[in-house]
């Protein structure tokens, strides 16, 4: 027998598959309150939530599927870049003054430096983004060379590789394409799996994962890392609570975000 929460979901889900299914991908209230067989109010619920991961846009008694962005990189989604920021700002408060970072090519990793403005830190990244960066005076920002890869801007490559095999930090804050139970933590950039690799063995403190709901139980196709390696995951209340609990199970401290508050 389904409990609720596997309920909710599928209903959820049927809701956007039947947005999907329209021409316009846009429907009222009353047309998904008859075709669900639920209540106006249920529908308003689960479009509060919806519009909160991304999914769909609400206004004027309506909803609208809006494209779904892509699964790296900066989106043009309110909603998914507020929870990438809620969960760079939840990672930052892992970091103290005088530590030494690594972060990698992730657009959620690299919004940690946002809120570490006031420490005085070693950072060393593979992602060029860091330029646009505010960073305290007091601190130190290395590169470590290698071949550019866009549109991410990222440094990758043998020279870079080189450039970071005798490094040794505190904490690495990691984003990630995917990350599993079965599979581990995975990308999508065959050039950025070795280098996210040597960055998790080379933190002697603590690994800290952050990845918004699309990314838990997804798997990507390249593999970075095995859970055991993983100290924290920063992830959000909308990621998939059995996959959650089960990563919970491999001795990972899972922390989730509300973006809403």
């Amino acid at each position: 027998m389904k409990n609720s929460r596997e309920n909710i979901q599928e209903r959820r889900q049927a809701l956007l598959d039947c947005l999907d299914r329209l021409p316009d991908h846009t429907a009222s209230i009353t047309i998904l309150s008859d075709t669900l067989k639920v209540s106006a109010m249920t529908v308003r619920r689960d479009l509060k939530v919806l519009e909160e991961m991304g999914k769909l846009t609400h206004t004027y008694g309506q909803a609208t599927l809006t494209d779904q962005p892509e699964q790296e990189g900066t989106t043009h989604s309110r909603s998914i870049e507020l929870i990438k920021t809620k969960l760079a700002e939840q990672a930052a408060s892992y970091i103290s003054d005088n530590n030494s970072i690594f972060i990698n090519s992730s657009s959620t990793a690299l919004g940690v430096v946002d809120y570490l403005q006031d420490l005085a830190l070693t950072i060393i990244t593979n992602n060029l983004g860091i330029q646009n960066k505010q960073i305290n005076s007091r601190s130190t920002v290395i590169l470590p060379g290698g071949e550019i890869r866009f549109p991410k801007k990222s440094l990758v490559g043998e020279l870079a590789l080189k450039g970071l095999e005798k490094v040794y930090v505190d904490i690495a804050v990691m984003g990630c394409s995917g990350i599993s139970v079965q599979n581990g933590v995975s990308t999508y950039k065959i050039h950025e799996s070795q280098i996210n690799q040597l960055m998790i063995q080379h933190s002697t403190h603590a690994v800290i994962l952050v990845a918004d709901y699309r990314k838990i139980g997804n798997d990507a196709n390249f593999f970075v890392s095995p859970l055991k390696n993983i100290d924290i995951l920063i992830t959000d209340i909308f990621a998939d609570e059995d996959e959650v609990r089960a990563i919970e199970a491999q001795g990972i401290d899972v922390i989730q975000v509300d973006p809403t508050l």
